[in-house]
């Protein structure tokens, strides 16, 4: 891969099934780091920080902030369990 100035991963994915993609080409940006700087400016009143993202699983990135899947924001609307376990915009600070 020729040098650029883009930060980027190459790997490749199989999952259990036997199914491969052999390149993936993900982007290492810090999608934390303005809720980083939010977080440390607004202190106590900081809550929480969230980025949605294409994955399936919540991520916990340090105290205060979670990486959420995309599905999550339609789960947390029809959930059976009668109530609401996230909210809010592709980058929110609560």
């Amino acid at each position: 891969m020729a040098a650029s100035e883009l930060r980027a991963e190459l790997s490749f994915f199989r999952d259990r099934d036997g199914r491969e993609v052999d390149f993936v080409l993900e982007r290492r940006d810090d999608a934390f780091k303005h809720l980083r700087w939010m977080k440390e400016r607004l202190g106590d009143r900081f809550k929480a920080g969230y980025v949605v993202y294409l994955g399936d699983q919540i991520r916990p990135f340090g105290p205060d902030l979670t990486a959420l899947p995309l599905s999550a924001l339609w789960a947390a609307r029809h959930s059976s369990e009668g109530h609401r376990r996230c909210s809010g915009p592709a980058t929110a600070a609560i």
